[in-house]
């Protein structure tokens, strides 16, 4: 059997031979310094202006679809801060129907959104009708809209972000030549994301997403810094994607 191949130290003496270390994400070299928003500002708005000017006619739009569910016809989010511990203690259609229905196996439990829309309903009521027509104050739709829009905007921010730090810009390479801006840029700009920005009951899927991809921001920065801070951290953001809608869970994989 052939023998490894033993080290000499500068004067001669024969030294252990040497064992190759193991790559962890430490060693990465991952890009946490603070100032990076203040280097990438132009991608950043950018990215973020793009976001608003894709979806902002949707402003002028009022509740469609499946809002009349979650928002402008559920008792629980009429209540506004009243009706925020029965968001959290019910299915997420009881205050709909009056009642729990499990309309799919084990029913649904969304609480995040409905609560956002129960603050709204608090803070920004207007005059109009009730579900029974008769004259009320009622949920605005023009704040729903714009909340979905800025959160979407802050979602292609975070992707932004934590694709830089997987795939730095090489040396001289220019930002809008960078995968990072590229991927984010797309993700802003696909129009498959139009039903869950521009319907604001769509809000489960952007809140959902931006949990996820904030539980894998803060436990990159863990496993990089070894800080139980950015580890709790971590799981609150997780914890609060999985509030929002449950197919969060998926990114524990991703994780």
């Amino acid at each position: 059997m052939a023998k490894k191949k033993k080290e000499k130290s500068p004067k001669g003496n024969v030294t252990k031979a040497s064992t190759p270390k193991v790559a962890t994400i430490s060693d990465a070299g991952l890009n946490f310094e603070k100032g990076f928003w203040a280097n990438n500002l132009i991608p950043g708005l950018l990215l973020f202006i793009l976001a608003i000017g894709l979806y902002i006619s949707s402003i002028n739009y009022g509740f469609v679809l499946d809002d009349k569910i979650v928002y402008s016809e559920n008792d629980f989010v009429s209540k506004g801060f009243g009706g925020i511990k029965d968001i959290f203690t019910t299915e997420s259609f009881t205050g709909y129907f009056g009642e729990q229905k499990d309309l799919i196996e084990g029913g649904r439990y969304r609480p995040l959104s409905l609560a956002s829309f129960a603050v709204e309903f608090a803070l920004f009521k207007v005059p109009g009708k009730d579900k029974n027509g008769k004259e009320a104050l009622v949920g605005n739709p023009k704040v729903g809209h714009w909340v979905n829009i800025l959160l979407y905007g802050l979602t292609g921010l975070l992707l932004f972000r934590i694709l830089f730090l997987l795939f730095p810009l090489g040396e001289g390479r220019p930002w809008y030549l960078g995968i990072a801006f590229i991927t984010a840029l797309l993700f802003v700009a696909h129009p498959i994301h139009s039903e869950a920005v521009a319907n604001i009951k769509g809000r489960d899927e952007i809140m959902a997403l931006l949990g996820a991809l904030g539980a894998l921001y803060f436990s990159l920065a863990y496993f990089q810094k070894n800080n139980f801070l950015h580890f709790g951290l971590a799981m609150l953001t997780f914890l609060l994607g999985v509030f929002a809608k449950e197919n969060a869970l998926t990114f524990i994989a991703v994780i």
